[in-house]
């Protein structure tokens, strides 16, 4: 089983791999991990990694 963390970077690289960079949106990422938004905000954009 994935860590909360694990499924998000995960979720996001594919979304924006699929979309791109910039049409991706938090929301949607949190959608489809389904991970309530608070979780995000738990680990911080400081601890996921950057992806450009």
């Amino acid at each position: 089983m994935k860590s909360t963390r694990d499924n998000l970077i995960e979720t996001g690289l594919q979304l924006m791999h699929r979309n791109g960079y910039y049409a991706t949106g938090i929301k949607e990422i949190l959608d489809t991990a389904q991970v309530p938004k608070g979780t995000f905000y738990h680990y911080g954009t400081a601890r996921l990694p950057e992806v450009r």
